[in-house]
């Protein structure tokens, strides 16, 4: 069977949503809560700005849905803009690469 192959491309996979979902900087934001290097209002300027590019986009989805109540035709629109949403996630995360790196 293909039963190793379906596992290594779920490894595959799996690592590749890891970085891009935000994981990675989460958890450079919750190792600097440990340092006493940093300034608090710093990580939690990082922390706002990742919950904010976390739920921002789902919950303007949600609300125009409710407004609407069209729903598969916002879904069509998604999916039609997910480029420009994965761009916009780029940039907010390389804003918080550039605050992790020079913080």
């Amino acid at each position: 069977m293909l039963l190793p192959e379906l596992g290594i491309l779920g490894f595959v996979v799996s690592v590749g949503e890891f970085f891009c979902t935000g994981q990675l900087y989460v958890a450079s934001i919750v190792t600097l809560v440990g340092k006493n290097d940093y300034d608090l209002l710093v990580i939690l300027m990082m922390l706002i700005i990742y919950i904010l590019a976390m739920c921002l986009p789902l919950l303007i989805m949600v609300l125009i849905v409710w407004k609407t109540k069209k729903l598969l035709a916002v879904s069509r629109f998604a999916l039609n803009k997910v480029p420009t949403v994965k761009f916009i996630y780029a940039v907010v995360y390389g804003i918080l690469f550039w605050a992790l790196l020079f913080f």
